[in-house]
């Protein structure tokens, strides 16, 4: 089941989901940003998350930067 995630004033929300690539948010305007904790080096790390996906790792190997699927790798965003 999803959980969701509500703005202050509780007029917009986002939710929680899984899929084969792993744990992502869902944003209101339907973009998915994955929280990963595995090592994301860019251009190099393959993914399937769809082209133009967001996602971001607790690994040291890339914490907490931004990086974008280009549909076979994260590249740096």
């Amino acid at each position: 089941m999803a959980q969701k995630l509500h703005s202050a004033d509780r007029s917009k929300y986002m939710t929680v989901r899984t899929d084969v690539v792993g744990d992502y948010i869902l944003h209101v305007n339907g973009a998915k940003e994955y929280m990963l904790t595995t090592a994301i080096t860019a251009n190099v790390t393959t993914t399937t998350a769809a082209s133009g996906t967001w996602g971001r790792t607790s690994h040291a190997t890339g914490n907490n930067k931004p990086f974008v699927s280009d549909g076979s790798k994260w590249q740096a965003a």
